[in-house]
């Protein structure tokens, strides 16, 4: 398996209150995805508030995802959790239930030695899926290095990488050391355009879930047509997007740019609450501005 293209981190739609996942929304939010060009579908990540969710609940999230999207793109499923033995479950449920990949975020937290992390690794690999390892620092404390994930990308089924900081040498210095073994896709909103420049052909990326059309178009400028300079024009109306979902609260930004577009995903389930009304209003400018939604 090779990633290509725009990977949505699905945001998880939740009912009024926040008390159970609303699976009508959820499809619709695939549904939307799909529309307007996403490439694949990345449930149970960060963005999809997976450390709020139940096991349960996971699993019918993944079971949603990969009935709506009915083999029109591939299904990643996040299966990160504190200990093996549930990350080992949520994959093999993520198999059974037709999944095409795992996203494996580390255990958080309490952080693991290098060698607790490779058996972890190791054990998920085991499932049977391909494994997209997930580097997110800010998430567990702790970061991946270069040399160790060239050890990871030894171990059989390990087939790509998210690389979510804002160290773009990092990810580099990743991208050297594995060549053609580890597929590099970066994670951080904004720096995609610099990591589609500098030759990746793929991105697992939230901002699509309130931003769809304006994140494909810059795919398709950079990678598929080659066209830098129409992607900085682009860029310079997206970045302040992504900039805002970064540091407003990614969650509920993404859930609020999405109701923006006439989506609704619910609120965030708490103690993270919906954006208020003046961050809500900043939002409102810079989408439309991008041309997200009308003046």
């Amino acid at each position: 398996m090779e990633y290509y293209g725009i990977h949505v981190a699905l945001s998880t739609p939740f009912n009024a209150d926040g008390s159970a996942v609303d699976h009508a929304k959820l499809a619709a939010l695939v549904k939307d995805q799909i529309d307007n060009g996403i490439h694949g579908l990345i449930p149970g990540g960060s963005t999809g508030e997976f450390a709020a969710l139940s096991v349960k609940e996971r699993k019918a999230v993944t079971k949603t995802v990969v009935k709506t999207a009915k083999g029109w793109v591939p299904v990643t499923v996040g299966v990160g959790a504190m200990t093996t033995v549930e990350a080992v479950e949520l994959a093999s449920h993520a198999k059974t239930a037709g999944a095409d990949a795992v996203l494996l975020l580390g255990p958080y937290y309490e952080e693991p030695s290098e060698t607790e992390f490779q058996s972890y690794v190791a054990a998920v690999a085991d499932a049977g899926l391909p494994i997209l390892l997930y580097n997110n620092p800010a998430g567990t404390g702790y970061s991946l290095s270069p040399r160790f994930v060239q050890r990871l990308s030894r171990i059989k089924g390990v087939i790509a990488i998210k690389d979510t900081t804002t160290d773009a040498a990092h990810t580099e210095e990743i991208r050297e050391l594995c060549g053609r073994r580890l597929q590099v896709l970066s994670g951080q909103d904004t720096l995609q355009l610099a990591a589609f420049a500098g030759g990746a052909r793929a991105a697992v990326w939230g901002a699509p879930n309130a931003v769809p059309a304006a994140c494909t178009e810059l795919f398709r400028c950079v990678v598929e047509r080659r066209d830098i300079a129409a992607g900085r024009r682009l860029w310079r109306k997206l970045y302040p997007v992504n900039r805002f979902l970064e540091t407003e609260g990614y969650v509920a930004a993404v859930k609020a740019g999405a109701a923006l577009r006439g989506i609704d995903l619910g609120p965030p389930r708490l103690p993270i609450k919906p954006l208020g009304d003046k961050p809500n209003g900043r939002l409102r400018k810079l989408m439309t501005a991008l041309g997200e939604i009308g003046a």
